[in-house]
């Protein structure tokens, strides 16, 4: 049994919730690496790790990847984060209660890309926080790719989420992301916008996919073909380069050429377009 399962099966005995955080137990493990290439690191304080396979991660563990590398880190409640090259992941908090399944969950993405894939239904309040938005997901595979100075892609494979875009300068406290989880629009600056699977969607949603940049400037969601976050994914796991604004650029017919600012924004018509070949490639 790996230390993952060990570690399960000691909290599920006992029954007893499993809280982890800075002032009560650092350094305690709430999941471990099931795959790591080339450079992985994490940082926790001042202690430094080079993170391989079976590798333990602890909440405020800052996790960094270099160039052509990556890692899959695998979380006491069976959720699954890959990392991809040139990122740097923060995982701010991690609350589980493995009687009831509850979980909560804060990753901070300062630069890079990543793959959640959360673990299928049970309770969960997983935020993602990037540069410029916060991103509120329930029962999820979604991808994120914020490669420096362009737009970060948010998209959807299957679940849903929120975004919620804000300037620079925000405070983002946790009644904000409280916020943006029940779409309170009197805490949110610019509001927020739904995303969608393809395959879940109704009438009323708007896309799978969309962009925030600087200043809650945004591209309104549109539906993208899955298979674009298919080879997202592919990418992030072999720790291959991945440009700013790949999907944009894949889809110009179909994501919106001009970024809008949050007061200027419009519902976006649903379009759905066959992958491009270029996607399709191993």
């Amino acid at each position: 049994m790996s230390n993952i399962g060990h570690l399960a099966l000691r909290y599920l005995t006992t029954g007893l919730a499993l809280v982890l955080t800075t002032a009560q137990i650092s350094a305690a493990p709430i999941g471990e690496a099931t795959k790591a290439k080339n450079q992985v690191t994490g940082q926790l304080g001042p202690v430094s790790q080079r993170i391989s396979i079976g590798s333990n991660v602890s909440t405020d563990e800052v996790v960094s990847t270099g160039t052509s590398s990556s890692t899959e880190l695998l979380f006491l409640d069976d959720s699954t984060l890959a990392i991809g090259a040139g990122s740097s992941v923060a995982l701010d908090r991690y609350v589980y209660d493995p009687n009831s399944g509850a979980v909560d969950t804060l990753i901070n993405m300062s630069k890079g890309a990543m793959r959640f894939v959360s673990s299928g239904q049970r309770t969960r309040n997983a935020t993602i926080a990037i540069p410029n938005a916060t991103i509120g997901i329930r029962g999820t595979e979604m991808i994120v790719n914020c490669p420096g100075s362009s737009p970060c892609e948010i998209g959807f494979k299957s679940g849903s989420g929120r975004v919620c875009p804000y300037p620079e300068g925000t405070q983002v406290t946790q009644q904000f992301r409280n916020a943006c989880q029940s779409g309170n629009d009197a805490v949110l600056p610019c509001g927020y916008y739904d995303l969608t699977a393809e395959d879940e969607q109704t009438s009323d949603d708007e896309g799978n996919f969309m962009t925030v940049g600087l200043n809650c400037a945004v591209t309104p969601p549109v539906t993208v073909d899955p298979s674009a976050f298919t080879f997202i994914g592919q990418q992030i796991a072999a720790g291959a380069s991945i440009p700013g604004g790949i999907i944009t650029t894949s889809f110009a017919s179909v994501v919106p050429a001009t970024i809008i600012p949050c007061a200027a924004m419009t519902a976006a018509a649903i379009a759905v377009v066959a992958v491009p070949a270029t996607l399709n490639e191993p």
